[in-house]
Order: C-alpha cells, then sequence, then structure tokens
C-alpha cells in the first residue's frame, strides 16, 4: 500500500459487520516513511497532522467506503437501503472502465453526467443531499459528488469526496494542514449509513470555507473560464498565478491565500506538459496544470504554505503578525503593480460586524 503511490499516507477498512451491517472491526495502516522524524521524535505540529490522517482512516472504517454504501440503512426504521439478496452487474466506472459489482440502490448511490460528458456518482441519501445544499447554496443539488479519480484499482465509483467540490474537507483524498475540516457533511454521511447519530453542535465540527455560499454556478460551471480567468463564482477558491523556476530551479510566483484565509501560499499552477485531458483544459496554453490533479485539473494554492496562526515562524521585516489571532489578507502594491498576500493579526468586532487588522 505505502508504495503504490507518494500521496499515500495511510489506508483502512472495515473488517467485520454485525448482524445490522454496521462496521464493529477494522485497521489501519500508516506509512511510517511519509511520518517526519526530527532528532528521534515526530515534530509537534506533524502530530496533529497524523491523527488528522488517523480520523480521516477511521470515517472509511465507519463507513465512508464505496464497499459499504450497499450496506446503508434507513435511519428510522432500520431497513436496508439496497434490497437484498444483492443483485451485481456490469456498471460504468468513473475512470472508463466496467466493472462486475455489486451496486447500491439509487436511493444512497446515483450516477450523473458533467456538462462535458463524465460520469460521476454522488451519495443522494437525505441528510447529505441538504448538507451540500446549505453548503454550496444551491438548492438543485441532489447528492454529494464522490471523487472521479478513484484512488485504488478497484474503486468503481469513489470512496472520497470529490476534490473539485470538497477540497478542504477531512474526507477528500487529499490532505493538508489547511484544507482538513471536520465538517457536517463527513456527519451527514455517518447519520444516514443508519448506524450512528451526529452531534452537529459539537466543537469539533466546522463549516468547510472552500466553495460555502458560492452558489450553482460554482457546483455546475467550470473553475475557471475564457483562457484562464477566474470567475466571481471561483474567486477565493481557485487560483490562475502559474508559478515560474528560476537558474537554480527554484519555484517562484505571486503569494494568495487559501480559503480559510489561515495560510498563504503559491498556486500550484505551471508549465508542466503533457497536455492535459480535454474534458480539463481551462487555459489557452494546453500544458499549464496544477499539481494537485484531483480537483478535476483546477490550481488551487497549496505550494510553500505558510501557516499564518504559527507563532513559532520566524520574524520578518514586512510588518506581518504570525499568531492565534492572525489571518491571510490578499492585497495589491501601486508601485509595481503586484499581487500577494500577508499574515496580519485581526479580530472580528461584533458591534460593528466588521473585520478590523490591528
Amino acid at each position: 500500500i505505502c508504495e503504490s503511490g507518494a500521496e499515500t499516507l495511510a489506508a483502512a477498512t472495515f473488517c467485520e459487520l454485525d448482524q445490522y451491517d454496521r462496521p464493529v472491526v477494522g485497521y489501519m495502516n500508516f506509512c511510517l516513511t511519509k511520518i517526519p522524524v526530527q532528532d528521534g521524535a515526530v515534530p509537534t505540529g506533524e502530530i496533529g497532522n497524523t491523527v488528522a490522517v488517523a480520523v480521516h482512516e477511521l470515517g472509511h472504517v465507519f463507513g465512508i467506503h464505496s464497499e459499504q454504501f450497499k450496506y446503508f440503512r434507513n435511519a428510522i426504521n432500520g431497513e436496508p437501503l439496497t434490497k437484498r439478496p444483492f443483485c451485481s452487474g456490469r456498471m460504468p466506472c468513473v475512470d472508463g472502465m466496467e466493472q462486475y459489482i455489486i451496486m447500491p440502490a439509487d436511493n444512497t448511490v446515483k450516477a450523473g453526467y458533467t456538462k462535458k460528458g463524465a460520469i460521476f456518482y454522488e451519495l443522494v441519501t437525505p441528510t447529505v443531499a441538504q448538507v451540500v445544499r446549505n453548503q454550496f447554496n444551491c438548492f438543485s443539488m441532489t447528492g454529494a459528488r464522490l471523487e472521479n479519480q478513484p484512488t485504488s484499482d478497484n474503486d468503481c465509483f469513489g470512496s472520497h469526496f470529490d476534490e473539485r467540490m470538497f477540497y478542504s474537507e477531512t474526507m477528500s483524498a487529499f490532505f493538508a494542514q489547511e484544507a482538513n475540516y471536520f465538517s457536517p457533511l463527513t456527519l451527514a454521511i455517518l447519520e444516514d449509513s443508519g448506524w450512528y447519530r451526529a452531534n452537529y453542535t459539537s466543537a469539533t465540527v466546522q463549516i468547510s470555507p472552500f466553495g460555502h455560499g458560492a452558489g450553482c454556478d460554482f457546483v455546475l460551471n467550470d473553475c475557471i473560464v475564457n483562457g484562464g480567468e477566474i470567475p466571481d463564482y471561483s474567486r477565493g477558491y481557485f487560483c490562475n498565478n502559474s508559478l515560474e523556476q528560476n537558474n537554480n530551479g527554484q519555484l517562484y510566483g505571486d503569494l494568495t491565500c487559501d480559503p480559510s484565509h489561515t495560510h498563504k501560499a503559491f498556486c500550484d499552477l505551471s508549465d508542466q506538459g503533457p497536455p492535459v485531458p480535454e474534458e480539463y483544459q481551462y487555459f489557452n496554453n494546453k500544458n499549464l496544470q496544477p499539481g494537485l490533479t484531483r480537483t478535476d485539473f483546477c490550481p488551487t494554492a497549496n505550494v510553500g504554505v505558510v501557516d499564518c496562526t504559527d507563532i513559532t515562524h520566524p520574524t520578518n521585516t514586512i510588518g506581518e503578525t504570525f499568531g492565534e489571532q492572525s489571518k491571510c489578507f490578499n492585497f495589491k502594491s501601486k508601485a509595481p503593480l503586484k499581487a500577494g498576500a500577508t499574515c496580519l493579526q485581526s479580530v472580528c468586532n461584533i458591534t460593528s460586524r466588521r473585520l478590523e487588522i490591528l
């Protein structure tokens, strides 16, 4: 597992089910070589990251896995959502191939097609559907789309949230410190499995900032338009500043804020070649593509990430402030005209309903 790809940090699945199909035994396997060690110990920050990865893997064990969706039950009466005995059939998969599998019923997982004809699958259980409508402020949505670039060869319709739409979610395939929100969507899937009761008011549950309130255009339309422009509905979530490489092989470009405005980073867009798949070509330069391609080749700020809340960050000479109350702010300087991002201390003024920079 750990040698299957550089992105793999850990893997998990269920082993045993009880009489109601609820997983009661599972396993997690960590790729220990991917956990950095300094002076014989794991740095404090990495401990938190490793715990976050463990939470993600536990989600798979508890029910967020393509092999478990067919076992989901009605949360009210306990009846199986997919009729028994199971029926197998040949199904089209998101990788363009077909597999002979047991497909969950349409009241659990349903196929759909993008405007460009690419197939996807989405979880359409009631609570999940309501949560995604609220997340994006798009009430025509019918469910939460699953990853269309599976992380294993035998995964036909996805065991993660779609990276393009749910980049900041704990249960998306990509992990990063700045893109790791344990959101109501994760709880909604577990609750709709029929095996759990969710506490949406828990302090550990956070609304994902990615695409929050962005509307149906964010969900249905291209992230980048007109050969390289960021439309209003994508602004703050996707980026179009390409990275360049100097003679020493170092990458440089304009810094920008991540969707949570707690980190600053470079856009992961560069001229890498070969050309991206036709359905994901957004730029006039067909070789421009992001390092993280699971976002349907939509570029995001995830290179050279700097945490604005990190009080141990070295001091600097440009007036930045790092700490728990610091946020990332995008700016444009007048002379020369240049875009960038900076970390500044700020506070939310409840009386005036304004964010004040201190």
